[in-house]
């Protein structure tokens, strides 16, 4: 990446070594800076996040040490976009904070940045070119945190009686307002320099300017000094409370960040459960869809058993034998004409069976199908079934009580 080359070197360094610098000098940077910032608002849209004075430079080279008439006329560059961010992506929590001592209270809070965060950034370098001090150096960043973060301190604004300009003064003022909708934007600021130019403070000489600033410097160092004293003092006093008090907001920060975990796996699992519902109202409509195309057929009619059907033929036999045979009598004593009246009784239904029939013999032997093809002709799943004798013409069903208590000499 090629990049303009600064000759100048960082504005920072310039303010460090209290220069000796004319009023005009001054209204000049602050504006040059003020009109920077608006073009990053409204033409590109982003939000610097890290003004300060180290982050402009300056173009010219200077001679060193730089005299009144070096300074005046110099083109000031804001550089160091590293943090800056789209102005559409405000309101949402970003990692980082900046410069401490140039953060508004609610970028070191809750770290959302806006607008307005830059606005407060500039009256911190607006306070800086004036009073060449650098912010808040009698804190180190830890103390800087709770001064601007929990108890919003600002930057002492000297008075208007000591010579401080007015309108500088109330502008600072409105920049650091504790409410960011209250501060202006940087069109605001651009007018409010170009009108505080008419100002007689812009038109004194440079004797008269310095006598001036060393006035401030010595009421803002007093004022410095008297918070180094309340802060030791509150330290020593209130050290437990101020322990506990910091656990306290430990534990709630942890608590916060545990409830914004919860409420995204909250959020995800509801997801997941609306695309469950929605793939089983498609397999539901799918299985409908299925079933009304492939109807199932009718299951077929059961075949009914083999001796189920000879069963029930032997008892139609039966009943046709038990009306040839018609009304019996009782079984006498004697064996020998019981013998004779049975074979005798058989052989006449036998005879009249096979007078009255002119039909073949039926044969009531299960067709028994070979499974010699599938299973091989040696196998044993391919030796047939035993199939019923040829011989036997008629099968005649004669009931046990015919022959009274001598059925068990035909049956043993």
């Amino acid at each position: 990446m090629v990049m303009e080359f600064a000759h100048g070197g960082a504005l920072h360094r310039v303010v460090r070594r209290r220069p000796v610098v004319q009023c005009c000098t001054l209204a000049d940077w602050a504006l040059q800076v003020a009109e920077g910032m608006q073009y990053l608002h409204e033409k590109v849209g982003l939000v610097h996040r890290d003004l300060k004075t180290a982050n402009i430079l300056i173009r010219e080279p200077l001679v060193q040490p730089p005299g009144p008439d070096d300074l005046t006329g110099k083109t000031l560059i804001i550089s160091d976009f590293g943090m800056s961010c789209p102005a559409d992506a405000l309101g949402s929590r970003v990692s980082g904070v900046g410069t401490v001592a140039y953060a508004a209270p609610e970028v070191i809070c809750m770290r959302v940045f806006s607008l307005a965060s830059d606005v407060w950034s500039y009256g911190v370098v607006l306070w800086e070119i004036f009073t060449m001090l650098e912010p808040f150096k009698e804190f180190d960043p830890g103390q800087q945190l709770a001064k601007i973060g929990r108890y919003r301190q600002k930057l002492l604004i000297p008075r208007s009686d000591i010579g401080f300009p007015e309108t500088i003064g109330s502008l600072l003022a409105r920049c650091w307002a504790d409410e960011p909708e209250e501060r202006p934007t940087f069109c605001d600021i651009r007018n409010c320099l170009i009108e505080a130019q008419n100002d007689e403070f812009f038109s004194l000489s440079i004797e008269e300017f310095t006598a001036r600033q060393e006035t401030w410097i010595q009421e803002i160092s007093g004022d410095a000094e008297l918070s180094l004293l309340t802060e030791s003092c509150s330290s020593e006093a209130s050290s437990p409370l101020r322990r506990q008090n910091e656990f306290l907001q430990q534990e709630n920060a942890k608590m916060r960040d545990a409830l914004q975990a919860l409420q995204q796996n909250e959020a995800r699992y509801r997801g997941t459960i609306a695309g469950l519902q929605k793939d089983n109202q498609i397999l539901s409509v799918l299985v409908a869809n299925t079933l009304l195309k492939n109807t199932l057929a009718p299951p077929a009619p059961r075949k009914k058993p083999f001796m189920y059907n000879l069963f029930r033929r032997n008892e139609e036999k039966k009943n046709s034998t038990s009306l040839i045979l018609g009304p019996t009598n009782e079984v006498g004593d004697n064996e020998s004409s019981l013998t004779v009246g049975c074979s005798n009784v058989i052989d006449a239904a036998i005879n009249s069976a096979a007078a009255t029939s002119d039909r073949p013999p039926r044969d009531y032997s299960p067709v028994v199908k070979s499974n010699a093809k599938r299973h091989g002709k040696n196998s044993r799943k391919s030796i047939l079934g035993i199939s019923y004798p040829q011989e036997v013409r008629h099968v005649i069903h004669v009931p046990l009580n015919l022959f009274g208590d001598s059925n068990n000499d035909l049956y043993p």
